[in-house]
């Protein structure tokens, strides 16, 4: 977060907040009116690019921590047994560390973008935490709107999860009736962002561009490759998978002799199958071709085959006392990507969601191994997936900050040139840098001509100034 600079929308959103309180107000009305539905999202976007930016940094940083409090609190109960405690949080906090510069820099690293996916979910994080820990009830309600009030998916989270706990309580006529009240509260968040005025509006212009089945076809076969071949997946495709395996087989005495085979004949599978998965990603292509799809469908049946059968061992014998936990997040990650089938606009930045589910299935499997059933084997299977889990996102991680730290001296040097620019009369020419790793940044003025009309407006330079972009001198 320290060295992450202002790119794409950040410079559109700027302007919000240059003529005072009338026009604040009157662009966030247009905004919502005309371009986009999530109101409570974007007015918090202008007052965090009208702040100090080291406010913004600290707020995105507590809100990547809140998924591994608040994800540890719902996985964690009643369990004193240190070795899952710390392995829960450990593969929470790789999670986030492990996510591909593919998806961060959309979302996580960059202003607009961790406003419309971070916070989102770190709402629906305290939400569930307050869900099944008998929260507040009124800090609860107000929790579920405003977490439905923020993105399309995360309101189908939101109303999903509501649900959810209302369907599981159904019996507790106590629970029901607070429970109810959450429902009807995330419908009502849901409804201020589905229900504006310019989703309506998008869906017109856009509609006219793209036949609504050819997209509804597109979004289907797009999401299923990226989500089971796409590179930034892999890794908690396999930490899912080894610690799936890891908890069914730590229970085998709890399984009849049937799905004792089963479980094994899924164990040895997985060996195969993580070859595959990382296979795959390595020849990651757009090209369908009948051997890729095979491949990929073959994953894609062993995934929905070992998730079934954990959750069936989990409602069938119900080892633990939040045994539906996994069985949520699945829910709730699927509900997230139904919300984008039908949407025009889809990118890696769209998975975070699912890959937060799914970051919080691995961890509840981590920290409910029952290690007294050959506990010396669990122990070093659940250390030695902690170490490689731990080595593998400090690793990536340590690769974004180096490239940020990089990109950032740009940004510097832009502001100075710009500062000469207008020391010496506004005369002429403007030189600005681009960046110096495309990758460690998001749609910059060069790349758009929309996105450069408000960089000048953000740096008080004239409409008509012809800016020349040029590579960084190091």
């Amino acid at each position: 977060n320290k060295n992450v600079a202002i790119y794409g929308d950040d410079y559109r959103y700027c302007t919000f907040v240059t003529g005072g309180l009338r026009s604040f107000v009157g662009n966030h009305v247009d905004h919502y009116m005309q371009v986009n539905g999530r109101a409570i999202v974007h007015v918090l976007v202008t007052v965090f690019l009208a702040l100090p930016k080291s406010m913004w940094r600290v707020f995105n940083s507590l809100l990547l921590g809140s998924f591994v409090y608040f994800g540890s609190r719902i996985v964690i109960k009643d369990n004193d047994a240190l070795l899952q405690n710390i392995a829960c949080p450990t593969l929470l906090c790789s999670g986030i560390l492990a996510l591909d510069i593919h998806v961060t820099r959309q979302s996580v690293y960059w202003l607009t973008g961790a406003l419309n996916y971070v916070y989102p979910v770190g709402l629906l994080m305290l939400y569930w935490y307050l869900l099944e820990h008998n929260g507040n009830k009124i800090i609860t309600a107000i929790a579920s709107f405003l977490s439905a009030a923020t993105t399309e998916q995360n309101a189908m989270m939101t109303v999903g999860l509501s649900f959810l706990y209302l369907a599981y309580n159904f019996r507790q006529w106590k629970d029901k009736k607070s429970l109810a009240v959450n429902f009807g509260l995330s419908i009502a968040g849901m409804c201020t962002v589905l229900l504006a005025p310019s989703v309506l509006v998008r869906y017109g212009l856009e509609n006219k561009t793209t036949p609504f089945m050819n997209l509804l076809r597109s979004n289907v076969k797009s999401q299923w490759v990226r989500f089971f071949a796409a590179r930034y997946v892999v890794f908690y495709q396999v930490v899912f998978i080894a610690v799936s395996c890891l908890f069914m087989l730590s229970y085998r005495s709890m399984l009849n002799r049937k799905e004792r085979a089963f479980a094994y004949v899924l164990s040895v599978y997985a060996i195969a199958e993580t070859a595959l998965i990382i296979m795959l990603s390595r020849q990651e292509s757009n090209v369908m071709t009948p051997d890729r799809l095979l491949k990929i469908s073959v994953i894609s049946v062993y995934y929905v085959v070992l998730s079934s059968f954990n959750v069936y061992v989990l409602f069938r014998h119900r080892p633990v006392e939040n045994y539906y936990i996994p069985l949520f997040a699945l829910i709730l990650y699927i509900g997230s990507q139904v919300m984008m089938i039908v949407s025009p606009v889809w990118g890696a930045r769209n998975e975070l969601c699912g890959i937060f589910m799914l970051s919080l299935c691995s961890s509840f499997y981590a920290a409910h191994i029952n290690l007294s059933e050959g506990a010396g084997l669990m122990k070093a299977g659940l250390i030695l997936i902690c170490i490689v889990v731990s080595a593998a996102s400090l690793s990536n991680v340590s690769k974004t900050i180096a490239g940020y730290a990089e990109n950032i001296q740009v940004e510097h040097a832009n502001i100075a040139l710009i500062g000469q620019y207008k020391e010496n009369g506004g005369v002429g020419e403007l030189y600005q840098y681009k960046l110096i790793d495309e990758s460690y940044g998001w749609s910059m003025p060069y790349y758009s001509r929309y996105h450069e009309v408000y960089y000048k407006v953000r740096y008080g330079l004239p409409k008509e100034l012809n800016i020349r972009w040029v590579d960084y001198a190091r």
